[in-house]
């Protein structure tokens, strides 16, 4: 994949952490996004920083 996409996880889940984090080794145009105090639906658990972080990577993105 050629293209910026955006990865968020909480860090609640230890194993999508992982996942994301080798994800994202392996593909540099993957952006990661680790989200405290958050499980597996990070939008309901945090929403404000989970919009905070959707609008920070489309602001980024070119």
């Amino acid at each position: 994949m050629n293209v910026p996409a955006l990865c968020i996880v909480g860090d609640m889940q230890e194993l999508e952490v992982s996942a994301a984090i080798t994800y994202r080794t392996l593909n540099p145009s993957i952006h990661l996004s680790i989200i405290p105090m958050a499980g597996h639906l990070v939008h309901k658990d945090q929403p404000a920083l989970y919009a905070q972080a959707v609008h920070t990577f489309i602001k980024g993105v070119k």
